[in-house]
């Protein structure tokens, strides 16, 4: 009867230090617990944009940062586009050696890898500006 009593005791004085610690028995976080309520987008452009400014970006232009030479891109620049891996962006920079400087972004399609289904992804996104003359 005495150990009962002083494991009970033992109980009551653990959580009595652990409620004036500051520690606080609360029930374990679940995944639905860490995320954020989903925000609603804005429906108009708000008050402290002036009205002269543009709210859109302007369309891309052929000499855009996102647009890359052919020419004179590297087998990094190349993997960075959409359908194309390292191997293909390598097959790329080595029919561009092999053959020389393409002319038309159309040249892509006799790269191996590069069917229709992956010319229509890159075709926006890639110009064929001649390399500058070696002097």
């Amino acid at each position: 009867m005495i150990n009962r009593m002083t494991s009970t005791g033992l109980a009551a004085c653990l959580l009595c230090c652990l409620l004036l610690a500051g520690c606080h028995l609360r029930k374990a976080a679940t995944p639905a617990d860490s995320v954020p309520a989903p925000v609603a987008p804005a429906t108009s452009t708000p008050e402290w944009i002036p009205a002269d400014v543009p709210t859109e970006s302007p369309a891309p232009t052929e000499t855009d940062a996102t647009t890359v030479n052919i020419n004179t891109a590297t087998a990094e620049g190349f993997a960075a586009l959409p359908g194309i891996g390292m191997v293909t962006a390598e097959r790329i920079v080595a029919y561009r050696t092999e053959h020389g400087a393409f002319t038309s972004i159309e040249q892509l399609k006799q790269v191996k890898g590069i069917g229709p289904k992956t010319y229509e992804k890159i075709k926006d996104l890639v110009v064929a500006t001649p390399p500058p003359a070696a002097q």
